[in-house]
């Protein structure tokens, strides 16, 4: 049993500021992701294969340079001494994060001559740069949730505010922009990143308070026990760990999931449905309202089951049920679509929840007791790495279903095979892999909450 008086408790204000931090990542996601490929694409002009080059680059990129950047961020540093480890690195990358996004979103007129050349490497400088200021905040704000929350309790309570707060991230994130975007104005996508660059400093104020952390004192653990560590040593133990390597195929397919769907929308919307961006906001309302309202459900019953592992079964059986009417999404239409959506979303928010707290943090956990030591940036480095293929998996195949399917960015009306491709892209690859990762996890995930309880004893006696 964990102990109240050996581990430090929250209050509900520090919990909701710190889960302000998943609404900050799902809104500038969702500005970035929800809108950045269809911009390159249709907007900006660049051709489908060097949108999806580019943006593969940029994701392999950050799949080499979050691990390292993790490692880094493990090694003792002297103003963990006043400030704490992961704070300040948490607080200062906001703004300039923010502003990467405007730097994204306002590319240049540039002469006929050299423009597919010069846009290329906008895109790459400005997602790369992007990506740099996420690395810094995700690696940290994510890798201080095992270690600020231990109690199983305040887990499931953090588990539940980061799932509504991160959809609600997700909704403003994608709803913003159709208020201020208009299809075919390539300088109203700039305007909106202004918008949202303008809404960081507001989100710097919220979560201020909640991912404060004590002073690393000097003679520590963490503090004395990192030094010699080679970054190879980290990665190959890591990747041992049969749990952790599940926790990689999850992120994996958690990711394509949410880059196939969210990315897919606008294409339903300008494609599909043959509407503008404004009618969004009925896919919006059948979509986050499910996964708004979906959160507190899972949250009561993850606490009255207390089994992580199969209340993640659970959302991913019902997930994958709530798939099968959105392939044919053409004839339901678009409040047809909305509807349906309600219950996909519904079952995604406790699936992508216990994801993103409960799992991580278990297996965190065991990870740490095998180190002796805490390794979470180093590990949510390696982590996303997965994360990172995943963005890759789903621009090559967008990519190559476009060509496959004939897509052709330059009219509205499109062949029954691009529309077929799109409707694929949106649902069909993730049913795919769903169905692959709930037998793979069923069959081989191993921490059961007695072994799960085990560990928490066995790091309290170790003062982890």
């Amino acid at each position: 049993m964990e102990s109240k008086r050996e581990i430090t408790t929250h209050s509900t204000l520090i919990i909701v500021s710190f889960a302000f931090g998943a609404f900050l990542v799902e809104f500038f996601q969702g500005v970035f992701t929800g809108y950045g490929y269809f911009f390159f694409e249709t907007e900006v002009g660049l051709g489908t294969l060097l949108v999806s080059l580019g943006f593969s680059i940029f994701s392999l990129w950050k799949a080499f340079s979050d691990p390292i950047l993790g490692y880094l961020f493990d090694k003792p540093k002297k103003f963990w001494l006043k400030w704490g480890q992961k704070y300040p690195w948490i607080i200062a990358s906001i703004i300039p994060w923010g502003l990467s996004i405007v730097f994204f979103y306002n590319v240049p007129e540039l002469d006929e001559k050299f423009s597919k050349t010069l846009v290329f490497a906008w895109l790459l400088i400005s997602t790369i740069t992007y990506g740099l200021f996420f690395s810094i905040f995700s690696i940290n704000y994510f890798g201080q949730i095992p270690i600020k929350f231990k109690l199983d309790s305040e887990r499931r309570n953090l588990q539940g505010f980061m799932g509504f707060l991160s959809f609600l991230g997700m909704l403003l994130g994608a709803l913003i922009p159709t208020f201020i975007i208009s299809y075919g104005d390539k300088k109203s996508y700039g305007k909106m990143s202004l918008v949202v660059f303008s809404l960081s400093f507001f989100f710097l104020l919220l979560i201020n308070p909640g991912v404060q952390e004590k002073k690393i004192l000097e003679n520590s653990k963490l503090y004395t026990n990192s030094e010699n560590e080679s970054f190879y040593s980290v990665f190959k133990t890591a990747l041992k760990q049969k749990n952790f390597r599940i926790l990689l195929l999850i992120s994996f397919i958690n990711q394509v999931i949410m880059s196939c769907v969210g990315g897919s929308l606008h294409y339903i919307i300008k494609y599909i449905f043959l509407e503008e961006i404004h009618v969004a906001v009925y896919l919006y309302v059948g979509y986050f309202g499910g996964a708004l309202l979906g959160t507190p459900f899972w949250v009561k019953i993850a606490n009255r089951m207390k089994n992580t592992k199969k209340i993640f079964i659970i959302n991913a059986l019902i997930m994958l049920l709530t798939m099968i009417p959105m392939f044919f999404v053409k004839k339901l239409g678009l409040i047809g679509s909305s509807i349906f959506l309600f219950p996909f979303a519904f079952s995604f928010t406790g699936f992508w929840s216990t994801i993103r707290v409960s799992i991580s943090s278990d297996v965190l956990d065991e990870l740490s007791l095998i180190y002796g030591k805490r390794k979470e940036s180093s590990i949510i480095g390696i982590r996303s790495i997965f994360f990172q293929l995943g963005v890759v998996f789903q621009s090559l195949m967008f990519g190559l279903i476009h060509q496959l399917t004939d897509f052709d960015k330059n009219t509205i009306y499109q062949s029954h095979s691009a529309q077929k491709g799109i409707i694929f892209g949106f649902i069909g690859i993730p049913s795919i892999l769903l169905i692959i990762l709930i037998i793979f996890f069923w069959k081989n995930y191993s921490l059961t909450v007695s072994s799960v309880k085990n560990i928490k004893n066995k790091m309290m006696k170790e003062n982890l």
